[in-house]
């Protein structure tokens, strides 16, 4: 029994220890690969955690750069005080002068002066802000002539067709082209205006009919050309002037603050024209009839506040409505004393003046569209203009760059 009962025991230990250390080999094995993949993929989900980091750090940077870049953009929704000393020296010119109505002056795109001079309405003392509305007077030819390059760029009309395309009965229309009429050349002449209220097409059919030509090929400021570039944008669209206007140019640029003048007037931050008698400011109110409004059609009824009119030429500086090469073909400086379209053209700056029933806008505006002088007023003064005080503050503007 001793033989057979030795055996297995001597079997059973022979064969116990090698299974055991494969065993725990096995162990070993396993948990080092666990280890391993624990630490890979520790370091793994590490570095991508610490590089999302770093990028949201870059991106909030970037927001906060953003941000700090749009802060510095010009704001038109409030009044802006004069601050540095060159708008001081600008705000203290504008006292002196006794400017009454808004200014706008806007340096290296910014703002840094926006604000208002007394009463826009005297007689309730309702004072000028920042955005009160003023008419534009001829200004708005600048907006008509647009409408007019809207069409050359299209390919529909050329500044070299001839006015007898459209108006044949006007004397000397063959000769006269869209360009003399965009830059007041054409030699063409009002003989009356009307004197009651009608429709456009009455409008321009009453301008065709009570028209005379002379001094063609001169340059003579006459809103006649205006009124008929008015009915050939109506010919070639078959849209009224109205639904051009707000389609071209209001909806396009978000012009907000921009009526026609039966809109004006109810608008709450409208302003009253005012005449000077003497040394006596607000001494005559000055009412337009509705007649003397619409008969402007397209050359001098339209209501603007001092941002939305730099808005709207910041824009056409920066061929954001007309491509430059289209605006390059209208101007022409040698007949036209650098009239067309409706501004002025000089060598750094265009200049746009406007006179309205006791209301005047005067506008010098940078090449670029970063620099600019508005000034309206709701008291024109007699005999005189805000066009120096204007021109002055932007040559002191211009200088300062």
């Amino acid at each position: 029994m001793s033989k057979y009962s030795s055996q297995p025991k001597h079997k059973g230990k022979s064969q116990t220890k090698p299974y055991t250390f494969f065993y725990l080999l096995c162990i070993v094995l396993l948990v080092g690969v666990l280890l391993l993949e624990m630490y890979t993929l520790f370091i793994q989900v590490k570095r991508p955690s610490s590089a999302t980091h770093q990028t949201t750090s870059a991106t909030g940077s970037l927001t906060n750069n953003k941000k700090k870049e749009e802060a510095k953009k010009e704001n038109f929704d409030q009044p802006v005080e004069p601050t540095t000393n060159s708008a001081k020296t600008f705000d203290e010119s504008i006292r002196k002068n006794n400017f009454i109505g808004t200014a706008l002056i806007i340096q290296n795109g910014q703002i840094i002066l926006q604000k208002g001079y007394g009463y826009a309405n005297f007689e309730q003392k309702i004072a000028n802000v920042y955005n009160s509305l003023f008419q534009i007077g001829s200004i708005q030819k600048a907006m008509t002539a647009i409408l007019i390059m809207e069409q050359v760029e299209a390919g529909k009309l050329s500044l070299d067709d001839s006015l007898s395309t459209f108006y044949p009965t006007i004397p000397t229309s063959q000769q006269i082209s869209i360009r003399q009429l965009l830059s007041m050349t054409s030699g063409l002449h009002s003989t009356e205006h009307p004197n009651q209220l009608m429709t456009d097409d009455e409008l321009i059919h009453f301008a065709v009919n009570h028209i005379k030509s002379e001094n063609y090929g001169t340059f003579q400021y006459d809103a006649i050309n205006y009124t008929l570039l008015v009915g050939i944008l109506t010919k070639l669209t078959d849209k009224d002037y109205y639904h051009l206007f707000s389609q071209n140019i209001l909806s396009k640029l978000n012009l907000n603050q921009t009526f026609f003048y039966q809109d004006f007037i109810i608008q709450p931050n409208a302003t009253s024209a005012y005449k000077k008698i003497g040394s006596q400011d607000y001494a005559q109110l000055v009412k337009e009839t509705p007649v003397e409004s619409t008969r402007e059609l397209g050359t001098g009824n339209v209501a603007t506040s001092n941002a939305d009119l730099y808005r709207f030429f910041s824009s056409f500086a920066q061929g954001k409505i007309i491509s430059p090469d289209f605006m390059g073909l209208l101007w022409i400086s040698s007949e036209t004393g650098n009239y067309a379209g409706g501004l002025y053209n000089y060598t750094n700056y265009y200049y746009g003046h406007g006179v309205e029933s006791g209301f005047e806008t005067v506008l010098c505006l940078s090449k670029d569209g970063q620099n600019a002088v508005i000034l309206s007023t709701n008291e024109h003064p007699d005999n005189s203009s805000n066009q120096e005080l204007g021109k002055s503050l932007f040559n002191q503007l211009y200088s300062a760059q």
